[in-house]
């Protein structure tokens, strides 16, 4: 092996050479997964795995969800797969990373399709598929249960070409010029810029008009996914790094614009960054594994798997499934369930206790790793509380030099505040003696993890490979709103002292509303798969005859359908709920009421400039706790904002939900039915409802929309109720930002 210390050897511990024999004990590579607990070796198996696979003829994929991980473990074994000259034919990687590299095997498509683009006013070029590829093909993942979880089974990964030139340029710059009060759609279209792009591709006309109305709605939302900017560009955060390939669309493009009018982004940059953003694709992360003809994984969280996550893995054959035994033994870990857990009303209170209880431990001549929510959070914390540590250190997706804060963080004495990402999969070794004799490293978890393997993983942070530790959860009880965890709840619980376990119920039961739609929301993005399939066969395979390049136009545009407009617009019915609860009173309601007016009247300038009446109708549910219909079925145009009032209560989300569904279950055929929920506020329940309307109205065409409004609002409630139903998230701080994410 070989590090910043020089080269040294690695002596495999006999449970790691168990867990390699079992996987290697066939003629052939199979598919089969084995739990190797947190810091127990799994990236020596992964390491040693890839070597031989590669040795016996295998093209290895060996995938992580972090970036940083990735990088890790392939500097460790580099010196190994040279040694051994497979060098070339091991990948190591994020799951993006890899899914762009096998994708892009027969024939880059972002360039493909942007040479296509360009073949208007010259000659396409041919495509450069070379073949070349191995015939076999092994994938081999570094903690399964992400990989086929949330964050990315039911997903899609989807590639996208910038198309620009100075009429792209000049188009977008007029409409960030104008995007106070955003310039009409028809007035855009009758620019120099747009009528010298169509007399440069007359063919592609549907298309650009497409593009245009996707720009008008995003140059008001710059701000949106929090985009960063180190060394002349625009990243995102994305698990544990800062993203500089990841686009959000025309989201980023007018960031760039922005920040290069505050004089954060150069010229030359913007100009590089800015143009069209044609899809090439939407690949389903479910459908990627099928491109090999071997799995292999390995994961510390195997037993904590649902049921659902196991059928998921056992749709790809994977039938062997196995648990190593610790290398070290009984774990040395000290967390007592029914003294270790605590939960704060006040948040200055609940940052004292985290401050008081790290004290303790570091002045005992310990370290203490303390992991937060997100980075928001951390960083209040830190304003507030790091002047009262000597050693102080700070591990987010924004840290540079990760790995020396991360040996850092062990030693005597250091606090290190992380990001919630950081809970995984990192190596916290502790190398300092006065730590380990006086007790080990203390974690501090500060937030309800959302799975038992997430917390699991946490937990693991400490009393690694043999080494004493402890453990502690400390949370904020705003922070619960999203499980539907009540005061009362929590008193009761305290009172009783099972704090844990009603913690880990509530975990639990979320976990699995979020797993049971994973297969449903796989099913529903195949058809767009496969239609990127085809579309990079011949995309990549083509002789640039007429017929060829009429169905690569054709394909195109099938994959950006759900954004090309044609001149009918299709009509809606868009059902609002609004929340009316007493804290809503006043102010807060008459903006409510200004936004979804702003919302209508845009809808209907939407209408009419595509030549088309403005045909929908909308129904008007307020909701406190109870429900009530204000309005049904008026017409768009007849201001129905004026149908309703404010009444002033509390907060029940079921019985808004459900009485919205049955409103979904009466729309007229050819309508196409929008739910927009709003609320400033949280409540214990809302969860399975708004998946049982996004699971029996999906076919229909529902779209779904979640609004939340001012700094009291349930944003982690609001958010999951999104990803639940498959619908968008959106927040509104003030009654101007309201209006904005409305319009």
């Amino acid at each position: 092996m070989r590090s910043e210390e020089g080269e040294y050897w690695l002596q495999p511990h006999p449970v790691q050479v168990l867990t390699l024999l079992r996987l290697l004990g066939n003629k052939e590579l199979k598919n089969e997964l084995v739990q190797v607990l947190t810091g127990e070796g799994k990236s020596v198996i992964l390491g040693v795995l890839s070597t031989y696979a590669a040795l016996v003829g295998y093209e290895v994929s060996c995938v992580c969800y972090s970036s940083y991980l990735s990088e890790r473990d392939f500097k460790d074994f580099e010196a190994v797969f040279e040694e051994f000259g497979v060098l070339k034919m091991i990948k190591y990687s994020t799951v993006q990373e890899m899914c762009d590299r096998i994708l892009n095997s027969a024939g880059n498509v972002r360039e493909l399709t942007n040479k296509f683009l360009n073949s208007v006013v010259s000659p396409a070029p041919s495509s450069n598929n070379t073949g070349g590829q191995l015939t076999k093909r092994i994938l081999l993942i570094d903690e399964v249960d992400v990989f086929f979880g949330v964050d990315f089974y039911g997903n899609t990964f989807n590639p996208a070409t910038l198309f620009r030139n100075e009429h792209t340029f000049a188009l977008l710059k007029f409409i960030w010029d104008n995007r106070i009060g955003k310039p009409h759609p028809a007035n855009v279209f009758k620019t120099t810029h747009f009528t010298k792009l169509l007399t440069l591709f007359p063919t592609l006309e549907r298309l650009f008009k497409s593009e245009v109305m996707k720009m008008l709605q995003a140059v008001t939302d710059v701000s949106l996914h929090n985009p960063i900017v180190m060394s002349d560009k625009i990243g995102y955060k994305i698990h544990d790094q800062i993203s500089f390939t990841t686009v959000y669309g025309y989201e980023t493009v007018f960031a760039y614009f922005h920040f290069h009018q505050r004089g954060d982004i150069s010229q030359a940059s913007l100009e590089e960054h800015v143009g069209m953003y044609i899809g090439c694709g939407k690949f389903s992360y479910a459908m990627i594994p099928e491109m090999f003809e071997s799995i292999m994984g390995v994961s510390g969280t195997l037993e904590s798997l649902s049921e659902t996550e196991r059928k998921i893995i056992q749709g790809y054959n994977i039938k062997r499934v196995a648990c190593a035994p610790s290398i070290y033994g009984a774990s040395r870990r000290d967390f007592k369930e029914n003294s270790d857990v605590r939960v704060f009303r006040d948040k200055k209170e609940w940052f004292l206790k985290i401050t008081q209880h790290a004290q303790d431990k570091i002045n005992a001549k310990r370290s203490v790793i303390v992991f937060f929510d997100d980075e928001k959070v951390l960083e209040e914390f830190s304003q507030l509380h790091a002047s009262l540590f000597q050693k102080f250190e700070k591990l987010t997706e924004r840290t540079e030099f990760k790995e020396t804060v991360v040996k850092k963080s062990t030693a005597s004495g250091t606090l290190t505040v992380c990001s919630r990402v950081f809970g995984r999969g990192v190596d916290f070794v502790c190398r300092d003696d006065s730590t380990r004799a006086a007790g080990g490293v203390h974690v501090i978890q500060t937030f309800l993890t959302h799975s038992e393997a997430e917390f699991t993983q946490i937990k693991g942070r400490t009393a690694r490979q043999g080494d004493p530790g402890t453990f502690e959860i400390i949370i904020w009880a705003s922070d619960l709103g999203f499980v539907s965890i009540s005061e009362e709840g929590i008193a009761k619980n305290e009172k009783d002292n099972t704090l844990f376990k009603m913690l880990q119920e509530a975990q639990n039961k979320h976990a699995k509303v979020l797993v049971e739609s994973l297969i449903q929301k796989a099913q529903d993005v195949l058809p767009d798969h496969n239609k990127t399939l085809a579309f990079h066969k011949v995309l990549t395979q083509t002789k640039n005859t007429p017929q060829d390049q009429a169905l690569i136009q054709k394909h195109i545009f099938d994959l950006n359908a759900a954004s090309i407009s044609t001149s009918k617009v299709a009509p809606y019915h868009l059902i609002f709920c609004l929340d009316d609860s007493g804290s809503m009173m006043g102010t807060p309601w008459n903006q409510l009421i200004e936004a979804m007016k702003g919302f209508m009247q845009k809808r209907i300038e939407l209408c009419t400039s595509g030549g088309a009446s403005a045909e929908d109708i909308v129904t008007i549910i307020n909701h406190s706790h109870t429900a009530e219909v204000m309005c049904e079925n008026h017409p768009i145009t007849s201001s129905p904002e004026t149908k309703t009032h404010f009444r002033s209560g509390g907060n029940n989300f079921k019985i808004a939900l459900d009485l919205a569904k049955d409103q979904i279950a009466q729309v007229t055929d050819g309508y196409i039915p929008v739910l927009l929920f709003m609320s400033d506020g949280g409540c214990g329940n809302g969860e399975h409802e708004i998946e049982n309307i996004s699971r029996n109205f999906t076919p229909k065409g529902l779209k779904i929309f979640v609004i939340g409004f001012g700094q009291g609002c349930d944003e982690q409630k609001l958010k999951n109720m999104a990803i639940i139903s498959g619908g968008q998230y959106f927040y509104g701080c003030t009654g101007v930002d309201l209006k904005a994410e409305f319009e």
